[in-house]
């Protein structure tokens, strides 16, 4: 085989590569996305199962394959704080069969609820004129 001739097939193959790269891409990312999606939902239910609805966990993963759980929770409950990041350990040290996990919990601090409702602030000193409609 002469070099012309097997430069024209590298050639005639470089878009067959090209696309198989992509589609070869395009599974790894779907691939961590379902693992992903899967570790969240295992979690949610660990923690609805032993707590009830006590968080809604987000999990992600970085591209160094650390784990990092964000929890929205109200920390001066320190038993379910406790309760929530045991869960967390557990689950991810089971799942991982690693000691310690490779794992980052981020704990965000839950807004208090108000013991009234928020709402606009209506100035009612207005002339009752300009509130009936003129004829």
């Amino acid at each position: 085989m002469s070099l012309e001739t097997e430069t024209t097939i590298v050639i005639a193959l470089l878009p067959f590569l090209a696309v198989w790269a992509l589609l070869d891409l395009s599974r790894r990312v779907q691939r961590r996305r379902d693992e992903r999606v899967a570790r969240q939902i295992a979690l949610t239910d660990a923690i609805h199962r032993e707590m009830g609805a006590a968080a809604a966990p987000e999990v992600t993963r970085s591209w160094t394959g650390t784990w990092t759980v964000s929890v929205r929770l109200p920390l001066h409950r320190e038993v379910t704080v406790g309760a929530i990041s045991r869960l967390t350990q557990d689950l991810f040290r089971r799942l991982d069969r690693q000691e310690p996990p490779r794992l980052r919990l981020v704990l965000i601090p839950q807004a208090m609820a108000r013991p009234w409702p928020q709402g606009r602030v209506v100035d009612s000193t207005r002339a009752a004129g300009r509130l009936s409609r003129a004829a």
